[in-house]
């Protein structure tokens, strides 16, 4: 069977622990997890994610105004990668 990395991703940022996927996708294994996680931060690294006024942040909304930017510098991204 096949899963789809944001499928995975979903799960997670939803609340489900890599155990409780793992229970629910037996076919899955940490590994294949580590391995979303890892993709899905070298598809953010060095992105732009522009935010209009009233969209949610860190939990809370926007401020209103001009977009706000989220610059995801490559230290985080890439933490064993440090410049």
């Amino acid at each position: 069977m096949r899963i789809t990395v944001s499928h995975v991703l979903e799960m997670l940022a939803g609340g489900m622990t890599p155990e409780e996927i793992l229970q629910d996708f037996p076919y899955l294994e940490k590994a294949d997890i580590d391995a979303c996680l890892k993709y899905a931060a070298r598809q953010a690294a060095h992105r732009e994610i522009l935010l209009r006024a009233g969209e949610v942040r860190n939990g809370s909304a926007a401020r209103p105004g001009p977009s706000h930017v989220l610059n995801v510098p490559r230290a985080i991204a890439y933490p064993e990668r440090q410049p």
